[in-house]
């Protein structure tokens, strides 16, 4: 791969893995309020299960992102 690739796949794969973060905190962060009880699930807060779905998405994400340039570290220096 040339360098200019490489270069463009490490950024996209840092770009996914902050988007992962995101999604980690964002869960994190509804998960604590929901089990504090600080506030109750209703229409515009979801329940305890679909914040535990988005923190394993997001969770996922940020391995795929962190991990993809690794992955793909075959032949870069050429």
């Amino acid at each position: 791969m040339t360098k200019v690739l490489w270069f463009f796949i490490k950024a996209v794969c840092g770009f996914v893995a902050l988007v992962g973060v995101l999604f980690v905190t964002f869960s994190l962060g509804n998960l604590y309020f929901l089990l504090s009880g600080r506030v109750e699930p209703d229409f515009e807060q979801p329940g305890v299960a679909p914040v535990l779905v988005m923190l394993v998405i997001g969770l996922a994400i940020t391995i795929v992102g962190y991990k993809l340039p690794h992955w793909l570290d075959k032949d870069h220096t050429r």
